[in-house]
């Protein structure tokens, strides 16, 4: 009868070990780790997100710099509450470089080499009309045009609080119809930033859009109130 000789366990090395997992588990390794950094990233970024307390769009043929927007933002921030008691007060600019084709045909009139760059014009405008339907930028510094041009579409009336209800008392203002103030009437406008937007600019509540409800969640009831308490802020400011 033959003698069964048990074989001898083969001994790896640490290497040897982790080459064979390799081999075998690569694609899962690699699968995974992508999984944890990207889940590592959004969580940071969900931690550090700054939470905003108000929404202010500019949208006019001022070409405003990223010094002035972060002017303007630091002006506008000084005068809002910290409305989400996070321990600071936030303003998001949505800085919209727009032109009407009278206003280009002046421009060129003065400087003929001056270039217009067409396609930003026309995604910022696009933008303009998605933002002004949705409602989360409630209150609007724009250029007449663009007031004319809700007063055109009669959307005016639906999309813009009338300003009456907003007036300082003891405090005179340009007012631009039934739903702006002139921002030059205002003590805002000897702040940075805000000083160098034109002199026509025009200061707009939006209203409380239906959609604003849907796609954001800084269009609630409650976000709207606080927005209506800053702009009453805003036209008191500096009187």
């Amino acid at each position: 009868m033959e003698d069964y000789t048990p074989k001898e366990e083969v001994k790896y090395t640490f290497r040897q070990r982790l080459e064979n997992f390799w081999y075998h588990y690569k694609w899962h390794s690699i699968v995974s780790l992508f999984l944890i950094i990207a889940i590592t990233v959004c969580t940071l970024q969900m931690c550090s997100k700054s939470e905003y307390d108000a929404y202010i769009m500019y949208a006019g043929p001022y070409p405003a710099t990223q010094s002035e927007v972060r002017d303007i933002q630091t002006s506008l921030g000084s005068v809002c509450d910290d409305y989400n008691d996070d321990g600071e007060s936030l303003v998001s600019i949505s800085n919209l470089f727009m032109m009407t084709k009278e206003q280009i045909d002046e421009r060129n009139a003065i400087d003929d080499g001056y270039e217009v760059n067409e396609k930003l014009i026309s995604d910022n405008t696009n933008i303009f009309n998605q933002q002004i339907q949705i409602g989360e930028y409630a209150i609007l510094l724009l250029d007449p045009a663009w007031v004319e041009f809700l007063y055109s579409a009669n959307e005016a009336d639906n999309i813009l609080m009338r300003v009456e209800e907003f007036l300082p008392e003891g405090k005179e203002l340009s007012l631009y119809g039934e739903y702006g103030v002139y921002l030059s009437s205002t003590g805002l406008y000897t702040l940075p930033g805000l000083c160098n937007l034109p002199d026509n600019t025009v200061l707009c509540m939006r209203k409380n859009g239906s959609l604003g409800s849907i796609f954001r969640k800084n269009s609630t009831a409650e976000n709207h109130e606080n927005h209506k308490d800053l702009f009453k802020k805003l036209l008191a400011y500096g009187g």
